[in-house]
């Protein structure tokens, strides 16, 4: 079977080699009677026997019969070099490391013979002496014996080992001039270490088209194809191993690879194939996964019986064969609350959240045990199904479980900023700023802290965000911060933080596009103090003032004149404005011009009219409103003849006899703009009706 090894050369035959032919017949007799268990006594005297004879004990771990053997080849006049090898070997399986490499010194003085070295290079490999390795190594080679090398156990040592040593082996191969499986196999690890997938992947099919490769290098090859992204090249493999008798865990990888494809038929082929090898299902998931794809849920649930954790597949099974009932059991059923897989309970949140019994058992679930995980998975579907009060609800209830939870934290503080609710989601984030400690996570609390105060405008409070966490501060959040800098126009400040941090936090580009937006706001400043000069003005004379009264009466310097009268005559129409918001404050500027001033005519109001009734006094907000109101005025509308609630406005203005204006329409019935405009539009429409009867 293509996951083992060929055995090498048996023992016995290389005894026969070493010991020369014509002992070939004696050798072969005593070596089998030494296998049977006889050890006769004439043995001894045949001394050209005792060496091979005390190697063969020793490989069958038959060491005192070994030590006894060898005592009676000493000869004190005639030192064999063989007889301290084997007395090295037989001293260090007993465990006299210092003797046994006395013994192979000796050996090694009189005789450099390659089986001693071969014993030299596996201690060295023991010891993890890579340097001796690898000149012991070149010994043998150099001594021709290429062959005789211990691959196996190089192999598996490199494998351990940094690319630099598989590089000097591989020096040594190329020197030989031979390769076999192991080499081979050197050459393809050494390229997967130096990541060139492309000669890995060669040495990789030529491994796997010799008889001697193993799963191992099968799936080491099918790793390489997908890491370069040659994943259609696996079935070049599959087809090169078509014939012969595979490992399981090889069937279950040409599986796997057909189920990613989608070829569900394919993968169960080979998933099967894999469990005839005898593969343990539990390390094929996908097998299972496949069958439920082809609705093959008999077949599924058989094979699914054989795996221990089941996970998701068993809960992909039961909502795809329709069985809804046992998903809903198996939630209610659910005892232990340490045991949560959070991937089963989100593929039943993903996939059935729309059935109302699998939704309230997870709810109510949730409301029994309180786990976060579960919380969160929840929350985000109510989000997505637009249930803010209940996502809401839910992930509060994960802040008090779970308080220390990021990623909660911040989608809460998000769904409240848009509700409008910047000030809860301050105030959850500020909370969390104090109780975190890891530095990453209070970074990304901060950020998200900045970003939702800038964008609702609350400039101040990003301010204050960065006066009390300035260690925070990242890419992100900096930008927030310089930007609400420009619009409290606090320049200075901002300018002295961009040059700070200038090649720091702030990249080049960054840095030109703050000095440029300082530039034009400190210009648009100056421009917008003089405008408000002329607005006070003229709002206290009750009339527009021209350039040239401007100019004298607001002390507007000659040179900037022209732009600041560009600021009043210059309206952009298209700009886009938030109609909620400017139709609330329509509703308050119109009913404090109708209190305030003698104004009752909505086209006597001016720009400085708006920004002087304002509380809050904002030129562009009073630009942005006037233009809002042009722009609701010119608008043509049908008449809501069908709208009981104008209807019933309409009686009222008719009976009370109010003069149709939006004004008047705002300040008596507490409406925005853009409805008083619906019920002139309404008020017209009977007018004429009138005059036609």
């Amino acid at each position: 079977m293509l996951c083992e090894e060929k055995s090498s050369d048996s023992n016995e035959a290389n005894l026969v080699s070493s010991c020369g032919g014509k002992f070939v017949s004696e050798l072969l007799g005593s070596l089998k009677k030494i296998k049977e268990g006889v050890n006769e006594k004439s043995m001894a005297d045949f001394p050209y026997f005792n060496f091979p004879l005390t190697n063969l004990l020793i490989s069958m771990k038959k060491i005192k019969e070994a030590s006894d053997l060898l005592i009676v080849s000493t000869n004190s006049r005639n030192p064999d070099p063989y007889y301290y090898f084997l007395d090295g070997v037989i001293s260090k399986s007993l465990g006299n490391n210092n003797a046994a490499e006395k013994s192979i010194v000796k050996a090694l003085e009189l005789l450099e013979a390659v089986p001693f070295l071969k014993f030299v290079l596996s201690e060295y490999i023991s010891n993890n002496d890579k340097k001796h390795v690898i000149s012991t190594s070149e010994r043998i080679i150099k001594m021709g014996a290429f062959n005789a090398l211990p691959f196996g156990e190089i192999y598996e040592y490199s494998r351990k080992n940094d690319s630099e040593f598989s590089a000097n082996m591989i020096d040594l191969f190329d020197y030989a001039g031979n390769d076999n499986i192991y080499t081979l196999r050197f050459r393809r690890d050494h390229f997967i270490k130096t990541l060139d997938d492309e000669k890995a992947a060669l040495y990789s099919k030529q491994i796997i088209a010799m008889k001697a490769c193993n799963a191992r290098d099968v799936m080491t090859y099918l790793a390489i194809l997908k890491r370069s992204g040659k994943g259609t090249l696996i079935e070049d493999v599959i087809e090169v191993l078509a014939e012969r008798q595979l490992n399981g865990e090889v069937y279950a990888s040409f599986g796997d690879y057909y189920q990613s494809k989608g070829e569900y038929e394919n993968a169960v082929y080979h998933y099967r194939k894999g469990m005839e090898a005898g593969y343990d299902p539990n390390n094929m998931p996908g097998f299972p996964d496949c069958l439920i794809e082809l609705k093959k849920y008999s077949e599924a649930t058989d094979v699914l019986s054989r795996i221990k954790e089941k996970g998701i597949l068993e809960i992909k099974l039961f909502a795809r064969s329709g069985n809804i009932e046992k998903v809903v059991s198996l939630i209610r059923e659910k005892k232990d609350k340490t045991k949560f897989d959070e991937e089963v309970f989100s593929f039943i949140v993903l996939t059935l959240w729309k059935n109302s019994e699998v939704r309230d058992s997870l709810i109510n679930l949730y409301e029994k045990w309180g786990n976060p995980t579960l919380g969160k998975l929840i929350s985000r579907k109510l989000l997505d199904s637009k249930d803010l009060d209940g996502s809401i609800r839910i992930m509060r209830n994960v802040l008090k479980n779970a308080s220390l939870d990021i990623e909660n934290i911040v989608l809460l503080s998000e769904t409240l900023s848009k509700l409008g609710r910047e000030e809860e989601a301050t105030a959850i984030l500020r909370k969390s700023l104090k109780e975190i400690s890891k530095k990453e996570d209070t970074q990304q609390l901060f950020n998200v802290l900045t970003e939702i105060n800038y964008n609702a405008k609350l400039h101040e409070e990003v301010m204050k965000a960065f006066e009390d966490y300035p260690m925070l501060i990242t890419k992100d959040s900096l930008n927030y911060i310089i930007r609400s800098m420009i619009e409290l126009e606090f320049y200075d400040k901002a300018e002295k933080l961009i040059s700070r941090l200038h090649n720091k936090l702030i990249s080049q580009d960054r840095f030109d596009e703050y000095h440029e937006l300082l530039k034009k706001r400190e210009e648009m400043a100056e421009i917008l103090y003089f405008a408000v000069k002329i607005m006070k003005l003229e709002f206290k004379t009750g009339r527009k003032l021209d350039q040239r009264e401007a100019i004298v009466n607001a002390e507007i310097p000659v040179e900037i004149a022209h732009k600041v009268f560009e600021f009043f005559e210059d309206l952009d129409e298209n700009i886009k404005l938030p109609q909620e918001a400017y139709d609330a404050l329509s509703k308050e500027i119109l009913k404090n011009i109708r209190k305030k001033t003698n104004i009752r005519n909505i086209n006597q109001i001016t720009i400085s009219v708006i920004f002087n009734i304002m509380q809050r006094k904002d030129p562009v907000v009073a630009r942005n409103l006037f233009i809002y109101i042009r722009r609701l005025l010119r608008e043509k509308r049908i008449p809501k003849i069908e709208d009981e609630e104008l209807n019933r406005l309409l009686r009222i203005s008719l009976k009370e006899n109010i003069q149709p204006d939006p004004i008047n329409m705002v300040a008596k019935f507490d409406i925005g703009l853009n409805k008083a405009l619906d019920l002139l539009a309404l008020m017209d429409y009977v007018s004429k009706m009138n005059q036609w009867r």
